[in-house]
């Protein structure tokens, strides 16, 4: 296998099959939204020969029946159709679950920082909020900040619970991560303190996960991976 293809670079073990790890379906994925996402068609070209020429490298040494299974999967024994199409569908559900995860979090991270979204975030660290004394606090109108709050309830930024007829609003554990690691509202905090706090918020978001999930969410790119 060619050293010099970068999705081997990133993802390579010597151990494993085709000498690829465990984590090359993220590796390749990564590589796969960039190419359909590139403004460049150059890149994403680039892209499409890096992975033309790993998929002939794989064929050569593969064992017959993978090959088949690969090429003409109806000729195929069963259990390798089977193998097969959960390869794609695995592979599929990576690359969703890698662009909607960067998709999310630049989102999240926009919305928390627009200046008149951070009105609100202000508003709710100091205590939980009705709609009705957030539209007095932040000098909204209550249909103006019964969108707003919708939005950023939407993004996972703020959530609700009843209480008679009104409804109490309250910035979630993940907007008060973010808050703490980027400073958001000017305060002298720790940096250690912070790198703590968006820990905690990533093991509690990550725990909700479903374990199939779980298994396929990205951690983010790799530095190297920019100089590709």
């Amino acid at each position: 296998m060619s050293a010099q293809n970068p999705l081997i670079a990133f993802a390579a073990d010597s151990a494993k099959p085709f000498g690829l790890g465990s984590h090359f379906e993220s590796v390749l994925a990564d590589f796969l939204e960039e190419a359909v996402i590139a403004k460049s068609r150059h890149r994403s070209v680039e892209i499409a020969s890096l992975i033309e020429g790993l998929l002939n490298e794989c064929m050569m040494i593969a064992q017959p029946g993978v090959a088949v299974a690969a090429i003409h999967p109806d000729e195929a024994p069963l259990e390798l159709r089977e193998a097969y199409i959960v390869g794609q569908l695995s592979l599929a559900q990576t690359v969703m679950s890698t662009h909607l995860n960067k998709k999310i979090c630049s989102r999240f991270l926009s919305t928390i920082t627009d200046e008149t979204n951070l009105k609100y975030v202000k508003a709710l660290l100091e205590k939980e909020q009705s709609n009705k004394d957030l539209a007095s606090l932040v000098n909204h109108s209550e249909e103006h900040t019964s969108r707003k709050l919708k939005e950023l309830r939407e993004l996972g930024i703020i959530d609700s619970y009843k209480t008679g007829k009104w409804s109490i609003n309250f910035l979630t554990s993940a907007a008060l991560g973010v808050i703490a690691e980027y400073n958001l509202t000017g305060s002298n905090m720790n940096d250690s303190n912070n790198a703590t706090d968006a820990n905690e918020v990533f093991e509690h978001a990550n725990s909700t996960l479903s374990p199939i999930m779980r298994s396929f969410t990205p951690l983010g790119r790799k530095k190297e991976r920019y100089a590709a």
